[in-house]
């Protein structure tokens, strides 16, 4: 794709990442069973490419001035965008909820696209459970809705 300038507003949502804050929003979304990493990962590569804001990364201008860039990183790797953890003390809501929060305080590494995908084993009854995070500048609520159901919905 041709590289494209951010909006304005868009360019004010990076604005939002500072000491205490972050300009990304999460989706907790359980599964009903198991989803192992393997299915996981294939799932994600053969649907992507519906979603082209995905394999864009920021540019800056030269002197920093000005609104920077959404341009392809000729360099996408998955594993940079692709985790999974298995808690350890039994998966119950709480330990969920000290993890998620650990997910969503971190900040996003501007040397990639502005996303990742966390995939959460070990939960109670021996569930799975992803946690998104994508930087409100790539996309909105229903932008991300609309992301979930090109890579996990029907066909």
């Amino acid at each position: 794709m041709k590289p494209e300038r951010l909006s304005p507003l868009d360019s004010s949502y990076l604005s939002m990442d500072g000491p205490v804050t972050v300009g990304h929003v999460c989706i907790l979304c359980p599964f009903d069973g198991p989803v192992s990493m393997e299915e996981f990962r294939q799932r994600v590569e053969e649907r992507i490419d519906r979603v082209p804001a995905m394999r864009r990364k920021l540019q800056t201008t030269l002197v920093g001035l000005g609104r920077p860039w959404w341009v392809d990183d000729p360099d996408f790797d998955l594993d940079q965008h692709l985790f999974e953890v298995t808690l350890s003390g039994g998966g119950d809501d709480l330990e969920l909820s000290k993890h998620v929060a650990r997910i969503a305080t971190g900040r996003l590494n501007r040397a990639h696209p502005l996303w990742e995908f966390h995939l959460i084993q070990g939960l109670s009854g021996g569930a799975s459970a992803l946690v998104t995070k994508i930087h409100h500048a790539v996309m909105d609520g229903i932008g991300a809705r609309n992301l979930l159901y090109d890579i996990f919905g029907e066909d």
